[in-house]
């Protein structure tokens, strides 16, 4: 009798081959029955026994490299020699759980696809980061309806219950050795523990214990700080532009002096967050260079907190005037109407650009500061209570002590044009997720 198969991998050979048989060594080391080279099924017509072994699957792995739609858009090539999308199309057709995994260089999915498979954009899965792995393999774990299987040794008469003997004893010895490794590696942990050093752009950062990959995302995250000069300008919607009931929420325009300070040229992005084990209900579509899109108040000002801790830098939320200082360029200062351009298509991801969906970070055009995506992509999470605005000049203002709502800034994907302008304000409650949701980090240097 064939093997029966819960998880199918479907790949591209000329592209995805070597990221399909890694992830067909580590699942199966880890208990899962995977069907992976399927060649010999390929003879002749599309065989009736791989199309069995698809139906029969729980979960339908996708490896999506940058040329695996290539042969079905090109309408010379004959479908039926296709099996990358006859594959996909009978997996749809059957419900299967379909979880795509892009690779680098694969930046969407093409328009034009036909009927069959069109119904795959709708899937989610992990981006590939060779860089954060091990991460990336605990989000695939997590897409599967697969468990492992449990191992059974069958074995008959006496040598069973020799083997079963075998088994505990081997078991014990087993848990021994695993009990005196990790009292001498907590020994040394003790003796000397790795230490991460960080000198760079003005910061200056000493940490001791960080995992490997809680080392590269604080580097990442200190590497992408950018400094704001102090400076003062106009905050709120001063130009002559169309004005809608958003707008009303920016006014008075009141002048502003801020201090200088640091603020991230990128959104936060999962795999920064899932660095330090913050939780994943603030994610909704999954990618490790995505930004987190689906995060509360409470959540975005704990990360900054659990950072501040670790390093002893000042991490923050931006306060609103920070934000839209930073947005609108800092002393270099154009006055458009969104981050860096008049025309939102040179700079956000929002309801009218093509392929409406949250991507990865720093993909557009930045501002003058080079920050990206504060126009568009997810909204920002600012530290400030919701208020009115008041006409008088202010230094260093934070909002009010108290309030109901926090405000968020910039647009997402499911926003408008006109309501994602650099000055309009956005607001919601503090411990509820909100779709298209995300942060950005700032470093103050006063406190």
């Amino acid at each position: 009798m064939a093997p029966k198969y819960d998880i199918f991998i479907s790949y591209r050979r000329a592209g995805g081959f070597e990221t399909a048989k890694h992830l067909y060594d580590l699942l199966v080391r880890d208990g899962y029955t995977v069907s992976f080279d399927v060649d010999t099924l390929r003879n002749g017509d599309f065989d009736a026994a791989l199309l069995d072994r698809i139906s029969h699957c729980k979960d339908f792995i996708l490896i999506l490299d940058e040329h695996v739609f290539d042969r079905t858009l090109d309408a010379s090539y004959p479908k039926d020699k296709d099996w990358l999308r006859n594959e996909l199309a009978y997996a749809l057709a059957h419900d299967v759980n379909i979880i795509p995994i892009m690779l680098t260089g694969f930046t969407g999915f093409p328009e034009g696809l036909p009927g069959d498979i069109a119904g795959v954009v709708m899937k989610n899965g992990p981006h590939y980061n060779k860089d954060y792995f091990d991460a990336f393999y605990a989000r695939l774990t997590e897409f599967l309806t697969s468990k492992p299987r449990t191992s059974h040794i069958s074995v008959s008469g006496h040598g069973s219950l020799y083997r079963t003997i075998g088994v505990v004893l081997i078991s014990i010895v087993a848990l021994f050795l695993c009990a005196a490794m990790l009292f001498l590696l907590l020994h040394l942990f003790k003796q000397k523990q790795t230490v991460f050093k960080y000198d760079n752009n003005n910061l200056s950062v000493k940490v001791a214990g960080l995992t490997d990959i809680q080392r590269v995302a604080l580097k990442e995250l200190l590497d992408q700080m950018v400094f704001v000069q102090e400076g003062d300008f106009l905050m709120g919607t001063g130009r002559d532009t169309l004005l809608t009931r958003m707008d009303s929420t920016s006014r008075p325009v009141h002048k502003v002096a801020l201090s200088s300070y640091y603020i991230s040229s990128r959104e936060v992005t999962q795999a920064q967050w899932m660095a330090f084990s913050q939780p994943s209900d603030a994610i909704e579509q999954p990618g490790l260079d995505y930004p987190v899109d689906y995060l509360s108040w409470n959540q975005a000002k704990s990360f900054a907190d659990t950072l501040s801790a670790i390093t002893g830098l000042h991490f923050s939320l931006p306060t609103e005037a920070q934000w839209e200082y930073a947005a609108k360029g800092g002393p270099h200062s154009c006055d458009f109407i969104y981050s860096g351009s008049d025309s939102h298509r040179n700079v956000g991801w929002l309801k009218t650009s093509p392929n409406t969906c949250i991507h990865s970070v720093a993909k557009l055009a930045p501002n003058d500061l080079e920050l990206f995506d504060m126009t568009g992509n997810v909204d920002e999470w600012c530290l400030d209570y919701f208020a009115p605005y008041e006409s008088r000049f202010r230094t260093n203002p934070s909002g009010p002590s108290t309030g109901s709502t926090r405000v968020f800034r910039g647009g997402n994907v499911n926003t408008l044009p006109f309501d994602a302008k650099v000055s309009v304000r956005h607001h919601y409650m503090p411990d509820f997720h909100r779709s298209g949701t995300g942060m950005r980090l700032v470093i103050n240097l006063e406190q």
